[in-house]
């Protein structure tokens, strides 16, 4: 990556995905309307969940795992970050 942060959409502007500008543009309508930014970026038409998701993975240096209601979840990271308790 150039001289550029890593940040939480750096994966999409690498990848050609969006513009700086439409990230910008997103990011100020997020702050102006309240909304969360993740929901702005994702109104772009051209970021699909599956995109953002793979942006936030490379961010937080994770597995994205695409939501499956049957699958069952990692109870262990669920645990671990107190999510869940006596479970």
């Amino acid at each position: 990556m150039s001289n550029e942060a890593k940040g939480r959409y750096s994966y999409l502007l690498r990848q050609k995905v969006i513009t700086r500008q439409e990230l910008d543009e997103a990011l100020n309508k997020a702050r102006k309307e309240d909304l969360d930014p993740d929901e702005a970026v994702l109104k772009l038409p051209q970021v699909d969940k599956k995109t953002l998701g793979q942006s936030l993975a490379d961010y937080f240096d994770t597995e994205f795992v695409v939501f499956d209601k049957s699958t069952e979840p990692p109870l262990r990271y669920l645990k671990k970050g107190a999510w869940i308790r006596n479970f």
